[in-house]
Order: structure tokens, then C-alpha cells, then sequence
């Protein structure tokens, strides 16, 4: 493998820049509510409230930068971040933090695209490696968020650790600054002469519908449960090692493992994409997942259920990557931005799906229920859409 062009790297790490101060709220906001005067009804609202959002803005930035480009959005919106992280530290009330959000999930929808557009400017042969890559390094925020963020909060407070958080990010934004636009970052270029416009229908739809199943039924699930069958399974305080540990700390730690494995893991399943072929390595780590969250509602001790979770996450981020990857095949050249807006929303509408549909699924049929559902809809659904992938791509011009 290659390294990748130093335009991803730039976009890769701003982008880490400005997370830890969104991942921070999911780390400690359910603990620390009543300190800010918000009920526990308003966290559930705050911490959905950028991802309901989304579901607007993602098209809209497709729409903007296909008109102006994405590097002045995209720097923008680094510097923005800074500045909602920073506000958060001073938000007189609810109403204050519910408008940040939402600013805050626009913000996103812009610096995804931009992360988006600069990878897949690497080219077809290596564009699952440069995906993967961006996705694993942007995961180093939320990683430095929980690592870090407990602890600083229990030490210093939620506001102070906030402008620590807001403090990282504007470096990020000055060298974006300094970088510039680059190859894929400008307004749509004029097609090619005899070059097609853009995907035929059936692709169009069955790469959205993969990001939308990918989300809904995928690792996302047991990102979103596996708290749940913690304590189903082992109750609320589960022996590890000779130490009675409340399954929260094994949950939080668990799931801390899976963003630490995060940036090796995602670039080599995006090599393996451009390596194997996009739908044959779909199809394999579908299958994976598929296969271990079948598995994952078995009994089993507290190793073989983390264990198999392990093997969810594996196939489940390298199932993500696949689905980016084939995205950014069938988007046209001249409206990449513009499709890959409206593939944000997809994935975005798959991973809200899935805690809504799975709680009260749990509630009434029990976690492992949730996840022989869930295997038998992954493997059912994703045999389609992967078939539908091939039929179309296979009717290219």
C-alpha cells in the first residue's frame, strides 16, 4: 500500500480536530446533566438532534459545494466547530444547547463532504484505501474524546474540558487554511465529452440502499445495544479477572477498544476493496457480520460475547468502507458532491433506524432476539442490494 495523497492526511486530521468536542457530549453528558440544569429527556434530545438535522443538511452541502466547491465550506466549517465547542462551555440553557446542535450537525454534514470528495479524488485503483484511511484517522477524535474526555471532566469540569476541546481545532482550521483547495475540492468541472452523466437508476439506488442496510442492521446495532446484552446476559455487575466491574465500564471499555483498532483496521479493509474487488469484498464482510451477530445471540461467557462482538465491528467497518467505496464509483464527476450528499443521508437514516427500531424491539423480545433479526435482514437484504450492484455495474456503458 501507498501512502496516501497528502490531501487526505490534511482533510483525515482537521477533521479529528473537531470531533472531540461533539464525542465528548455522548461520553459524559448523560452523567453530567443535572450540573447544567437539562433533564435526562433533554440529553436523548440533544444527542439526536445533529444527527436528525443531517438528514436536511447533507443535501444541502452537496448542493453547495457542487455550485461553489468544498474547500471554503470545508475551512469554514473547522473554524466553526471551534467555536460551537467553545459555545457549549457557555450555553445559558436547553433552547442554547438544542440551536448548537443543530449548528453543529450542519457543520458536520460539510466536513464529511469534504473528507468525501478529497478521498475520492485518489482515483478508482486506490479510492476503498484513501476512504478507509479518512475514516480510520477521523476516528481519532472520538478516540481522544474518550480516552481523555472522563477523566478531564471528573478533574477540571465539563466547561473547561470543552474549551480544551474547541483550542484543538483551530490549528487544524489555520493549516487548512494554508493547504488550500485541492484536486476534487473545486465546483463540478464540466463532463468529458462522451463521458455518461452519472449512474443508471438501478446503481444510483442500490448504493444508497446499501449504506441505509449497512447502518441499520450493521455493527451501528451493536454499537447502539451491546450495553444491553451486558446486562441481560451478565446483570449489572459482571466479574472480569477477579474484579467485580458494573457493565457500563466494560461496555465503555470494549467499545474504546473498537475506536483505538479503528484507523489500522479501515485503510486495509478499503485496500482489500480496491485489492479484491468492490462487490466480492462487500459481500465477504456482510457475510461476516452477518454471521457474528447470529452468533453473538447465543449464550456464552462474557469472552465468547466480546469476542464475536469484536468480529461485528471488524466486518461492520470494512462492510462502511465498502459501501463508501462503491458510492464513490457511481458518482457522476460533475455532481459528486450532490450524490454523495444524498449518500450521507442514506447512511444517516440507517444508523438513526437502528436504536429506534432495536429499544423497543429488546423490550419486547430480548436483545438476542434483536440480533437473529437483525443477521437474518443483513444477509437476506444485503444479497439483493449487492445483486442489484452487480446487474447494474455489470450494464455500464
Amino acid at each position: 500500500m501507498q501512502s496516501p495523497p497528502r490531501r487526505v492526511v490534511a482533510v483525515s486530521l482537521a477533521v479529528a480536530a473537531t470531533l472531540p468536542g461533539d464525542a465528548l457530549l455522548y461520553a459524559v453528558l448523560p452523567v453530567v446533566h443535572a450540573d447544567l440544569g437539562l433533564e435526562l429527556w433533554m440529553v436523548g434530545v440533544l444527542l439526536s438532534a445533529n444527527r436528525i438535522v443531517r438528514l436536511g443538511t447533507n443535501p444541502l452541502a452537496g448542493a453547495v459545494a457542487t455550485r461553489i466547491g468544498i474547500h471554503r465550506p470545508f475551512v469554514a466549517s473547522v473554524f466553526a466547530t471551534t467555536a460551537v465547542t467553545a459555545a457549549y462551555a457557555v450555553a445559558p440553557g436547553f433552547a442554547a444547547w438544542v440551536a448548537l446542535r443543530l449548528l453543529w450537525g450542519l457543520l458536520w454534514s460539510f466536513l464529511r463532504l469534504g473528507g468525501f470528495l478529497a478521498a475520492l479524488a485518489a482515483g478508482a485503483l486506490g479510492r476503498g484505501y484513501a476512504l478507509g484511511f479518512y475514516n480510520g484517522v477521523a476516528n481519532l477524535g472520538t478516540l481522544a474524546a474518550m480516552a481523555t474526555g472522563g477523566l478531564l471532566t471528573d478533574t477540571i469540569g465539563l466547561r473547561p474540558t470543552l474549551l480544551v476541546f474547541a483550542a484543538l481545532a483551530l490549528p487544524a482550521g489555520l493549516a487548512m487554511l494554508r493547504e488550500g483547495p485541492g484536486e476534487g475540492d473545486l465546483p463540478g468541472q464540466a463532463r468529458a465529452p462522451g463521458t455518461a452523466a452519472g449512474p443508471r437508476p438501478l446503481e444510483r439506488w442500490g448504493v444508497y440502499a446499501a449504506a441505509l442496510v449497512s447502518g441499520m442492521a450493521g455493527s451501528p446495532l451493536v454499537l447502539a445495544t451491546l450495553g444491553l446484552l451486558l446486562v441481560e446476559r451478565f446483570g449489572a455487575q459482571i466479574p472480569v479477572l477477579g474484579l467485580v466491574l458494573g457493565a457500563a465500564t466494560v461496555n465503555g471499555a470494549f467499545l474504546g477498544l473498537r475506536f483505538a483498532l479503528q484507523p489500522f483496521w479501515a485503510p486495509l479493509a478499503g485496500h482489500g476493496s480496491d485489492r479484491f474487488g468492490r462487490l466480492r469484498f462487500a459481500a465477504a464482510m456482510g457475510l461476516l457480520t452477518a454471521g457474528a451477530m447470529a452468533a453473538l445471540s447465543d449464550a456464552g461467557g462474557l469472552g465468547w460475547t466480546l469476542g464475536v462482538a469484536f468480529f461485528v465491528f471488524i466486518g461492520g467497518a470494512a462492510l462502511r468502507v465498502s459501501a463508501d467505496a462503491l458510492a464513490g464509483d457511481a458518482a457522476p464527476e460533475a455532481s459528486r458532491a450532490r450524490f454523495m450528499g444524498w449518500y450521507a443521508n442514506a447512511a444517516d437514516l440507517g444508523t438513526a433506524l437502528a436504536p429506534a427500531l432495536a429499544y423497543p424491539l429488546a423490550e419486547a423480545l430480548g436483545v438476542e432476539a434483536v440480533y437473529r433479526l437483525a443477521a437474518a435482514f443483513l444477509a437476506v437484504s444485503g444479497t439483493g442490494v449487492l445483486l442489484t450492484l452487480r446487474q447494474a455495474r455489470a450494464g455500464r456503458p
